[in-house]
C-alpha cells in the first residue's frame, strides 16, 4: 500500500467514523427511532476514495508548489470544507470555525459573554437602494448594551474599528463576543441622528431567560418566548401555569423574531399547549416520514384561549411552534407569514474546535405541510410587511412608496387618530423634509428621532393639504390585535 493510498484510506476511515457518530448523535435525539448502525452502513458504500485522494493531491501541489511556504494545513483544510458545503447551495448547511461553533454551543445553553443585544436584520434605503444592515432589535433588560445606551433600531457600523457591511448576523455576533471583562467598541448609526455614535462596551456573562411573562389589563396574560435554548419547554409551562393561577382568561405567546433554536425545545414548548399527535413530523433523506409526539408531561388547561403572534422574523423552532398549534387548532396564529425554514441542521465537531452545520433532514407540519421557504400563513394577517416596505410608527403602519408615505393602518389609540388623520392619507412633508425628494433614511430619521417628543406632519386628502402637529408614542399595534383577538375568543 503506497503512502498515497495509505493517506487516502485513513481519512475515509475518519470520515465514516464521523458521519456514523452524527447519525448515532441526531437518533439519540429522538428524531429518529431507527438503528444508526443500520442507517450508517447503507451511507458507507457512496463514499468513494477518489474525492479524498484528489483534495489530498491539491493540499500537495499547494504545500509544495506556492510561492510562499505554507506552515500551517488548518486554512487550506478549512477552506475545503467551505467549498464543499458551499457546493450544496444550502444556505443552512456551513462551516462554523471554532469560535463560531463555540458561539452555537453557548447559544444553545442561554449563557455566553457578550453585551446582551439581540441582532437581526433590517431593511432600509440608502440613497435610493434598499440595504440589508444588522440591527440591534432589543438590549436586553439590565444588559451592558441597555446600561452603555444601545437602542432597538441602531444599525451596527463597525465592531473594534472593522466595517460589518456584508457580515452576517452570526459573523457580527461573533466578533462583538469575546472574552470575560475584555472591552469591545460597537459604532452604529441612530434613526434621528446624523453621523455615528460609539460605545466601549465591557463584555459580562449574559444569561437570556427563555421566557418573559406579564399579566396584562382585562386579566389576560402574555409571554414573550425568546429563545428554544435548553429548558425552554419548561420554564414556558412555569409561566403558563403561573399565570393559570392568577386567573387569566386568554393568554398571548410571541414569537415575533425568534429565530429559533433547539430541535427538541421547539417540541417542548408546543407540547405545553398541544398533547395531540404529532407536533411536527421529521422527513428524513429518502423521503421516510418519522411523527414526533408530545411530552405529555409538560401540558398545561387546554381551556384557556390561545393567540399567538408572529412575523417574518419567526423561524424554524418558532415555526414548528406556531405549525402544530395552528394544525391541531389549539390557538389562532396572527401577525405575519413566518420566515420559511423547515430544514433540521445537525451540529458535527470536526476535532479541533471547528464543526459543520449540515441539514439532515426536513420537518412538516402535523398535517404533512412543508413550510420550508413557503413559511406559516397566521388565521389573521396583520402588520407591517416588509417586502411591500411597510413599518410601525406611532400606531399606525405605514407604506413607503418612494413619493410619500402612506397611512394602511391607524390603532385608534394612535395619536395620528386623535389628530384627525386617516387610512390611506398621504403623508406627503415631514416637519421640513418633503417625502418626495428625500431617501426613506431622511424621513424615517425624523419620525423615530428620540430626542424629540413631537413631529409635524403635512398629508393629502382628496386633493386637499392639511398640517398637523403629533406627540409621538410607543404602541405595539400587533399586541393591540392580538388582545383583540383574544378577548374575542373569551367571550
Amino acid at each position: 500500500m503506497n503512502k498515497k493510498f495509505l493517506y487516502a484510506f485513513l481519512i475515509t476511515c475518519f470520515l465514516l467514523l464521523m458521519l456514523s457518530s452524527f447519525l448515532t448523535g441526531f437518533i439519540l435525539r429522538g428524531s429518529l427511532p431507527n438503528s444508526p448502525l443500520r442507517l450508517a452502513q447503507e451511507f458507507a458504500p457512496g463514499i468513494s476514495l477518489q474525492p479524498v485522494e484528489t483534495i489530498w493531491r491539491v493540499l500537495q501541489v499547494i504545500k509544495e508548489n506556492y510561492v510562499e511556504k505554507i506552515s500551517d494545513d488548518t486554512p487550506l483544510v478549512h477552506g475545503a470544507i467551505k467549498g464543499m458545503l458551499g457546493a450544496l447551495n444550502d444556505p443552512y448547511s456551513r462551516f462554523l470555525d471554532p469560535a463560531q461553533s463555540r458561539m452555537l454551543q453557548e447559544e444553545s445553553t442561554g449563557e455566553f459573554y457578550g453585551i446582551g443585544a439581540q441582532l437581526g436584520l433590517r431593511r432600509i434605503e440608502v440613497n435610493g437602494k434598499w440595504e440589508d444592515k444588522v440591527t440591534i432589535i432589543t438590549p436586553l433588560p439590565g444588559s451592558p448594551a441597555e446600561r452603555a445606551g444601545l437602542k432597538a433600531g441602531d444599525y451596527i457600523v463597525a465592531v473594534d474599528d472593522k466595517v460589518v457591511k456584508g457580515l452576517s448576523v452570526d459573523e457580527v455576533a461573533s466578533r462583538i463576543r469575546g472574552k470575560q471583562g475584555t472591552y469591545v467598541k460597537i459604532t452604529v448609526e441612530r434613526r434621528g441622528l446624523k453621523g455615528t455614535l460609539t460605545f466601549n462596551i465591557r463584555r459580562e456573562l449574559i444569561k437570556v431567560e427563555p421566557v418573559e411573562s406579564k399579566l396584562l389589563p382585562d386579566g389576560l396574560g402574555y409571554i414573550k418566548l425568546q429563545s428554544f435554548s435548553e429548558h425552554a419547554g419548561a420554564a414556558l409551562r412555569e409561566a403558563a401555569e403561573k399565570l393559570e393561577r392568577q386567573n387569566i382568561k386568554g393568554l398571548i405567546v410571541d414569537v415575533r423574531n425568534n429565530p429559533g433554536g433547539l430541535f427538541d425545545e421547539a417540541v417542548k414548548t408546543a407540547s405545553v399547549f398541544v398533547q395531540d399527535s404529532p407536533i411536527v413530523i421529521v422527513q428524513e433523506r429518502g423521503g421516510k416520514r418519522t411523527p414526533v409526539n408530545p411530552d405529555k408531561s409538560l401540558g398545561v388547561k387546554k381551556d384557556i384561549p390561545l393567540v399567538v403572534l408572529i412575523n417574518e422574523g419567526s423561524a424554524s423552532a418558532s415555526e414548528i411552534f406556531a405549525g402544530a398549534i395552528k394544525d391541531h387548532e389549539r390557538g389562532k396564529l396572527i401577525g405575519r407569514r413566518t420566515f420559511g425554514k423547515g430544514l433540521v441542521q445537525t451540529v458535527i465537531p470536526l476535532g479541533d474546535g471547528s464543526a459543520i452545520a449540515l441539514t439532515t433532514a426536513k420537518y412538516l407540519t402535523p398535517s404533512g405541510k412543508d413550510i420550508n421557504k413557503e413559511g406559516i400563513q397566521p388565521d389573521i394577517p396583520f402588520g407591517p410587511e416588509d417586502a411591500k416596505h411597510e413599518f410601525s410608527w406611532n400606531g399606525a403602519i405605514l407604506r413607503w412608496e418612494q413619493k410619500y408615505l402612506r397611512i394602511i393602518y391607524l390603532s385608534p389609540s394612535s395619536p395620528l387618530s386623535r389628530a384627525g388623520f386617516q387610512v390611506d392619507d398621504i403623508i406627503t412633508q415631514v416637519d421640513n423634509k418633503v417625502v418626495s425628494v428625500n431617501p426613506f433614511l431622511n424621513i424615517a430619521n425624523l419620525l423615530f428621532d428620540e430626542t424629540r417628543k413631537t413631529v409635524t406632519l403635512k398629508a393629502l386628502r382628496n386633493g386637499k393639504l392639511f398640517s398637523k402637529l403629533v406627540p409621538k408614542e410607543e404602541i405595539d399595534v400587533q399586541l393591540e390585535k392580538a388582545i383583540e383577538i383574544v378577548k374575542s375568543l373569551t367571550k
